[in-house]
């Protein structure tokens, strides 16, 4: 898992701030990849994806990136991982602080749901994460005028 290593290709939408918007075209293989997390469908053949970009690219550019076993395994355990154990600890803890209340098991479970919330939040305005697939190679692609 760690090891593994999964390389796209696509072409470069925009590109600013050291990140870059890559049009991927999607294919049988993306229902059954394990780095659909890192993809938004933008249309019906097409995915969009946030990536790292060392090599300032330019709208039009061809490009191949590469995803890491461990960023999918760190991202995985990150949006799943984390909720998860936040949603069974904030159960616990109420249950724990409340035993005798009433519909204790209904509010504590609204209280997890309410937590995990306000962390996938909070997690989508932190930009220092750095979970973004990386580019390794650039096709200038652009027609010349």
């Amino acid at each position: 898992m760690f090891t593994e290593v999964i390389v796209e290709e696509g072409i470069v939408i925009s590109s600013s701030n050291g990140y870059a918007e890559v049009r991927l075209k999607k294919n049988d293989n993306c229902n059954e990849c394990s780095a659909i997390t890192f993809c938004k469908p933008i249309e019906k053949n097409s995915q969009l994806l946030k990536v790292i970009d060392p090599f300032n690219t330019k709208p039009g550019d061809l490009i191949k990136i590469s995803i890491y076993g461990k960023t999918l395994l760190k991202t995985s355990f990150l949006f799943y991982g984390i909720s998860l154990i936040i949603f069974i600890g904030i159960i616990l803890l109420l249950n724990y602080l409340f035993p005798e209340s009433n519909y204790i098991e209904l509010f504590s479970s609204l209280a997890g749901f309410l937590t995990v919330y306000f962390y996938f939040h909070t997690i989508k305005k932190l930009r220092s994460i750095n979970i973004h697939p990386k580019i390794i190679f650039v096709e200038n692609n652009r027609t010349k005028s």
